[in-house]
């Protein structure tokens, strides 16, 4: 029975690992094309609405 887990595990670990790569990736790629964005439309604070 260990022997079947052990792959698993292996499995799940390296997923999690990649999956919280890719989703740190996203975020950074979203983060950046907004400051990209607001730069090249020239917006302040003082611009975005409550």
């Amino acid at each position: 029975m260990t022997r079947l887990l052990r792959p698993l595990s292996l499995n799940h670990l390296v997923d999690r690992i990649l999956d919280m790569t890719r989703t740190s990736i996203n975020v950074t790629g979203d983060l950046t094309a907004c400051v990209v964005l607001s730069r090249w439309l020239h917006l302040t604070d003082a611009d975005v609405p409550d």
